[in-house]
């Protein structure tokens, strides 16, 4: 590809009208925007006069500037109407330059039309993102939200004055970026930190949100919630640039310390409770067999003081006196191994409570 190929290329990219002129005001060369504003091929346009795309109101306008720049006068735009193919007017403001032989003779004018429509369109657009920043900027002032924009081609960002405000720094504070946003950061959380912010550079949604303790310039340390988007990617998908939020948490974290503390002593409470109902049941249960070893003592003790002694039912009371003490044992056990483990007796209670004595009285 020769330079003049590679010329026309770039030209066919650009987003305003190209002519090449003949001293004569004939089109010798012309961009696609350029075809695109008269409606036509640009087969169709070479050899012609510009001139006659031109408005008839504003031809005269356009022959005085064209005599203008043929006499080497001092290049100043000039808007006019073009004449589209489809009989449709439009406003254009060129510029133009003259290129020039040996012999200090204009050989060729490049005339470069630009769409006022299109020019007040961009203008009114850029104004409008000027204004959506400037709103955009004082909503997270007013939220106490710090913003950031980040150009990873570049290695620059650019911070709002509320993310000073938050970390207590100036602008001057700031140079390599992001090594020295990682000296800010917390130790024990860069390394999370790193990661979240690496897999949000290179997962296919971009988002990055991260809590973690920030340095400010009182060398003290706060909690912030940031969360970010990948906004621009180049063709190979890498992440050209990230845009991010950043507020001050440390009121909530504090706050959730204390949630978190109240609902350990809420616990506690409840397990002491636990703990407390546990002990009143196995006391009770132990009172059971020492009230029947009570009960059964005093039957063996009647039966010794009777005049008609019978010894199998002595015997049997005694028995039980000695089997309801070695159950009150097993609870006392039962009861020291819950104090020391808070586990739940694997023996039931009820299998401790027997009904031997009420048989024994019938």
């Amino acid at each position: 590809m020769n330079s003049q190929q590679q010329t026309n290329d770039v030209l066919d990219q650009a987003n305003v009208g190209y002519f090449a002129l003949t001293p004569e005001g004939l089109i010798s060369g012309l961009n696609l925007m350029a075809c695109a504003m008269l409606g036509n091929e640009k087969s169709k346009l070479l050899n012609l006069a510009l001139q006659d795309f031109i408005v008839p109101e504003h031809r005269e306008l356009y022959s005085k500037y064209f005599a203008e720049l043929l006499q080497n006068q001092p290049y100043k735009p000039c808007e006019l109407s073009l004449l589209h193919n489809d009989g449709s007017r439009f406003k254009i403001k060129l510029n133009a330059v003259t290129v020039k032989n040996s012999a200090h003779e204009v050989c060729q004018l490049l005339i470069f039309a630009q769409d006022i429509a299109q020019e007040q369109l961009q203008a009114t657009e850029r104004l409008q993102a000027i204004e959506h920043e400037q709103h955009l900027a004082l909503i997270m002032d007013i939220c106490g939200l710090g913003f950031w924009d980040w150009d990873l081609t570049q290695h620059t960002i650019i911070h709002s004055q509320q993310w000073y405000a938050l970390l207590g720094l100036k602008s001057e504070d700031i140079n390599d970026y992001p090594a020295f946003f990682i000296t800010l950061v917390h130790e024990d959380d860069r390394t999370p930190v790193l990661n979240r912010l690496r897999a949000a550079l290179s997962s296919p949604n971009g988002k990055f949100r991260s809590e973690h303790r920030l340095l400010t310039a009182d060398h003290e340390y706060i909690w912030v919630l940031e969360n970010a988007l990948v906004v621009n990617r180049n063709a190979q998908g890498i992440a050209l640039r990230m845009i991010g939020s950043c507020v001050n948490i440390s009121d909530f974290k504090r706050f959730e310390t204390q949630q978190q503390e109240i609902q350990q002593v809420y616990q506690c409470l409840q397990n002491q409770g636990t703990i407390n109902q546990k002990i009143a049941q196995l006391a009770h249960d132990l009172n059971q067999p020492l009230s029947a070893a009570a009960s059964y003592t005093d039957a063996a003790q009647r039966m010794l003081q009777s005049e008609d002694l019978k010894a199998e039912k002595l015997t049997f009371a005694l028995e039980q006196t000695k089997q309801q003490i070695q159950r009150a044992g097993e609870i006392t056990h039962q009861l020291f191994q819950y104090l020391r483990s808070n586990e739940k007796p694997s023996v039931s209670m009820e299998a401790l409570m027997p009904d031997t004595y009420c048989q024994c009285k019938s």
